[in-house]
């Protein structure tokens, strides 16, 4: 029977010595080897008569990696279940050679998943009485003039005049080079801009065509808000606009007709329907908006002071990967590539803290519910579910879309757990209050008696 020996090098970090007796070897040998003489053929010899001295000449060298694969998968395997360790990187291997009538060594260094036998879960501060904001009018009405607008009839100017409020201009959008003033560059040959106080893109470009003419060309400088793009490194940008065309815009009434259009039965109809719609997405970001919080909740209750170094070296060298950060300046390069760490570092935190949740209450996702999730997300693409999930499979993103729903089950479970406790609290609090006024009433009912009595004696 093998020696194992272990060695923490961290709590992520563990060095792992197996070693196998001479006698041990010399038995998985004798077991290869007559494995392999039942099977081989060697001319001028019969099936299963080949003499064993011309096996282990010819063999030899295969049957050490035979048995060097095996005894390291079987070690690998027992391992993982004497210990329980979850691997997530195996950062050195050496098994060197397997030889007869000799010790056999297996050293690993490898990285696990760190554990916590008292993960904190169960009395968080989360508000469960909060919910997503009603639709306002205003909301509603926003959806409409959009529609409004998208139904409109453009026409050309019936006179030569300056641009105004609610008309649709074409213009062709130069920016000046940040290393060469003077010099502009093309962003938009023809960009549509609809001149309106409703739609925010590029306010400051539409509001500074008004009372401008068609074939004028005008610089305009843009004030950078370093809060929305503290990447860019002017404090302002020059632009060169030159007025191409003007077109009028004459807008529908927001009624039935409007509404018949787009196929509603009338406009109170298509405001349902526009409810609904804002009600969904609306419910939707409040549902991320408390995950995000429910997992900075448990971060702060459970700290994770180490993580994996090799495995997270990994994670962040993929995630740069993806990020094509050779195209960007050094500076920009080095700033980018701390954000995608300290990204990967929050997640893998968060992981570590949801998987030993996951763990302690027996909380999986089952193939089944990744078939589920494959046919309702085909579905809503319009394509089918097996070339859905073999698109995933082939660029490695199935273990991602299970980690994403572990973690939702988990946050569910969590915010499920403080529900039922606030509401366990709730009946407490009304049955306390329900056998005060009782009590209350009681003795006040007792003080009249006592009252009326004390008068009839009196008398």
């Amino acid at each position: 029977m093998s020696e194992i020996n272990y060695k923490d090098v961290s709590k992520s970090k563990k060095n792992v010595e197996v070693i196998f007796s001479k006698e041990e070897i010399n038995g998985k040998f004798k077991e290869v080897y007559d494995e392999l003489k039942g099977d081989v053929q060697v001319k001028g010899f019969r099936k299963g008569k080949v003499p064993m001295n011309i096996i282990k000449k010819r063999f030899a060298d295969k049957v050490s990696e035979d048995i060097r694969e095996r005894l390291f998968q079987e070690e690998y395997t027992k391992i993982i279940q004497d210990k329980g360790w979850h691997i997530l990187k195996m950062v050195n291997v050496d098994l060197g050679d397997v030889k007869e009538d000799e010790d056999f060594i297996i050293k690993m260094e490898v990285e696990i998943r760190p554990k916590s036998d008292n993960v904190k879960y169960k009395d968080l501060p989360i508000d469960t009485d909060k919910k997503p904001d009603e639709i306002s009018e205003e909301e509603i009405n926003k959806v409409l003039k959009n529609i409004q607008r998208d139904k409109a009839f453009i026409s050309p100017l019936k006179e030569d005049r300056p641009i105004k409020k609610g008309d649709m201009v074409k213009v062709s959008l130069n920016v000046e080079k940040h290393d060469e003033p003077g010099e502009y560059v093309t962003l938009y040959e023809d960009l549509d801009l609809i001149i309106d106080d409703d739609t925010p893109y590029d306010k400051g470009i539409k509001d500074s065509t008004v009372g401008k003419k068609k074939d004028e060309v005008y610089e305009y400088v843009q004030k950078v808000d370093k809060s929305k793009t503290p990447e860019e490194e002017r404090d302002e940008i020059k632009y060169k606009i030159t007025i191409k065309d003007i077109k009028e815009m004459e807008l529908p009434k927001i009624d039935d007709e409007l509404a018949k259009q787009i196929e509603f039965e009338n406009v109170d109809k298509l405001k349902e329907y526009i409810n609904n719609l804002l009600s969904q997405e609306k419910e939707t970001k409040f549902r991320e908006e408390q995950k995000v919080e429910i997992l900075k909740l448990l971060l702060e209750a459970n700290p994770v002071d180490e993580l994996p170094e090799e495995f997270l070296k990994e994670a962040v060298d993929e995630e740069a990967k993806k990020a094509n950060l050779d195209k960007l300046s050094e500076d920009k390069k080095e700033k980018k590539l701390e954000e995608i760490k300290n990204d990967v570092v929050k997640s893998l935190k968060e992981m570590m803290v949801v998987l030993d949740i996951a763990n302690k209450e027996k909380i999986e996702v089952t193939e089944q519910e990744v078939e589920l999730f494959f046919n309702h997300f085909a579905q809503t693409q319009g394509v089918e579910p097996q070339k859905m999930k073999e698109l995933y499979e082939q660029n490695g993103l199935i273990n991602k879309i299970k980690s994403d729903m572990l973690i939702n089950k988990v946050v569910d479970f969590v915010k499920g757990l403080h529900e039922k406790k606030d509401e366990k609290n709730a009946v407490a609090k009304d049955d306390k209050k329900i056998i005060t006024e009782e009590k209350e009433d009681s003795e006040s009912g007792d003080k009249k008696l006592s009252d009326t009595d004390g008068s009839g004696a009196d008398q």
